[in-house]
């Protein structure tokens, strides 16, 4: 059975969002955290096969991938794949507080820590050509695509400047909850990976 550490009701979200994403965080936040480390490289490893048997993934030239910490799916890893299979690679570089860029990835030896101590590239030129798919980080989703960040924005408002790309969003099985509180900037997936299923959002 799936441990749901928080599910609250479809009535609560829409009476106080805001609260409700917050405290959504926090419990995630530390689910995530608490995940055994034999468990979670079985996980990542699930993760990374089912992604790399996508069509959307197989017949991609460019991807975008978040750089993950130790307490997220890994993507080091599906980088490397990816690579490997000559698709060109792009990575986020914080710039301000509202403004993220995919920024081609200059390799694993060139990557600094940026603003938030995550590895981003030196250069801040953004790619400009249309991005295929990207693989988006979160704290929960729900099985209708909703997606839970981290509260800076930066993913939702860089979603809805390429409406192009394929959104795939990966997370652990347990990150996966029936609901979600939503508000009217969160961009949705178009699809969710998790170790165990993939969940294909439908309109």
């Amino acid at each position: 059975m799936r441990n749901v550490i928080w599910e609250p009701d479809r009535a609560t979200f829409s009476m106080n969002s805001d609260h409700a994403k917050t405290e959504l965080r926090r419990s995630l936040k530390l689910q995530r955290d608490a995940f055994l480390k034999s468990k979670k490289n079985i996980a990542n490893q699930s993760i990374m096969n089912q992604l790399l048997t996508l069509p959307g993934v197989c017949q991609a030239a460019t991807a975008y991938l978040y750089v993950s910490t130790d307490t997220e799916v890994d993507t080091h890893r599906l980088i490397d794949a990816l690579e490997s299979r000559g698709i060109v690679i792009l990575v986020p570089r914080i710039i301000d507080r509202t403004e993220m860029r995919a920024v081609r990835f200059p390799g694993w030896r060139s990557m600094q820590p940026g603003p938030l101590g995550i590895l981003a590239p030196p250069d801040d030129t953004p790619w400009i050509a249309p991005i295929d798919v990207a693989i988006v980080p979160g704290l929960g989703f729900s099985i209708h695509g909703d997606r839970l960040g981290f509260g800076a924005g930066y993913y939702d408002r860089w979603l809805v400047r390429h409406p192009e790309t394929l959104k795939i969003g990966v997370a652990f099985d347990d990150q996966i909850l029936e609901e979600l509180p939503v508000g009217g900037h969160d961009v949705s997936m178009d699809l969710i990976v998790t170790e165990n299923r993939v969940v294909e959002i439908t309109t």
